[in-house]
């Protein structure tokens, strides 16, 4: 709105001042137009950067406040990876990229700025010189009025030139909101390695205060499903695996106790799968290594799925800004980032929950690919996932 007005407020200055440097001398007014001709251009080719660098600024700004989004949303999974300095490096890359886009903005901003004022200069210049070459008199004082009139259009012209500035701000926010109507440690410090054959025992175990209590004893590779109805705290009791509820019971892994040990991959054997992968803006294979691989591992963790799709799109650029991944796409990633840490036991929160038929075939066969290779401990409420497993644990509110 405030574009608009100056815009308007401008013109209506401008139009009576046009007006008046004609009837001064319209050989003069005339030899300024002609004059000023190539150096608009020259400036609304540098006005049309600017809305490209403008909008490409404003892209990165909101690709960084979604991945801040991200972060906040999936703390409590980074911190079970041990991977705060990782998505810190990751978003701190993108806050670069976003300043150094916005300062290119602002320059281009100030030479537009400048731009109006070396015009002006060079519009009564270029009429004076016009005015010699043709020998007009200007001894009767026509120079002199036309002068005057020529800079009282200056604050004007200077206006204009900021309102149409704000305007392809306004413009470019517009086009955005549009858009979207419509559609803890770099490696975290290395984990302990865990031993990968000892067997996991839950003695009545649960969240402190709330939830119930359950006992269980999965051998290693084993598959063992936590089913029940809603509320009855399945996902409670795999937080509490990680660490992120205080516990009641005992956990052991082997004869190590486990119970209230530090949450993150050098305290628990445990990698998490959501239900969602949350993304950074990088390649398929920097987010697959995100939670404590690294490029080696995490090729060989998607090729062990069965994840084709993502092994073609490995250096592709996912998240904010970039390609979108499918849900069964995103559900594999998340897969394949919990096996490229190397820890042994794998928590899966609804694995199949939300994907299409074809989707959730791909992640089941993936699922018992893995089994005799890495412990399972699997939230469902699917008969198809149970199927799977060695033993199934039902909970009830």
């Amino acid at each position: 709105m405030h574009g608009v007005i100056a815009a308007i407020r401008s013109v209506g200055q401008l139009v009576p001042l046009a007006l008046a440097l004609i009837f001064v001398s319209p050989r003069l007014a005339l030899g300024g137009v002609v004059l000023l001709l190539p150096f608009a251009l020259a400036t609304s080719a540098l006005r049309r950067r600017w809305r490209r660098s403008h909008t490409r600024a404003q892209e990165l700004v909101e690709d960084l406040h979604t991945g801040v989004d991200e972060l906040v949303k999936n703390l409590d999974l980074f911190r079970s990876y041990g991977a705060g300095q990782r998505v810190e490096e990751s978003l701190r890359q993108a806050g670069l990229s976003a300043r150094s886009a916005e300062a290119r903005v602002e320059a281009l901003r100030a030479a537009l700025s400048g731009g109006n004022e070396v015009l002006g200069a060079l519009a009564l210049v270029g009429a004076i010189a016009v005015a010699r070459a043709l020998e007009l008199p200007l001894g009767d004082g026509t120079l002199i009025a036309f002068a005057a009139v020529f800079f009282m259009a200056y604050r004007p012209l200077r206006d204009l030139g900021d309102a149409k500035s704000w305007l392809v701000r306004g413009s470019v926010a517009l086009e955005a909101l549009d858009a979207l109507a419509r559609k803890t440690e770099r490696g975290a410090s290395k984990a302990v390695r865990f031993e990968s054959q000892a067997p996991i025992e839950a003695r009545d175990l649960g969240a402190a205060g709330r939830g119930p209590r359950t006992s269980f004893a999965i051998s290693a590779g084993q598959m063992v499903c936590i089913v029940g109805p809603t509320g009855s705290g399945k996902t409670t009791l795999l937080r509490t695996l990680l660490g992120l509820e205080p516990a009641v019971g005992q956990l052991k892994l082997g004869g190590q106790d486990l119970t209230h040990a530090a949450v993150g991959p050098g305290h628990r054997p445990f990698a998490w799968v959501p239900q969602e992968a949350p993304l950074v803006t990088g390649t398929v294979l920097d987010n697959a290594a995100l939670c404590g691989g690294d490029a080696e591992s995490s090729r060989a963790a998607l090729e062990q799925i069965g994840a084709q799709r993502l092994l073609e799109l490995a250096d592709e650029r996912v998240g904010p800004g970039a390609r979108p991944l499918s849900g069964g796409e995103s559900r594999q990633l998340s897969l394949a980032r919990a096996l490229a840490t190397g820890l042994p036991v794998l928590l899966l929160d609804e694995p199949t929950a939300g994907l299409d038929r074809e989707a959730g075939e791909k992640v089941l066969a993936a699922i018992e690919g893995l089994k005799g290779r890495r412990t399972l401990v699997v939230v469902t409420h699917r008969p198809e996932v149970m199927a799977l497993a060695d033993q199934v644990v039902r909970l009830q509110p």
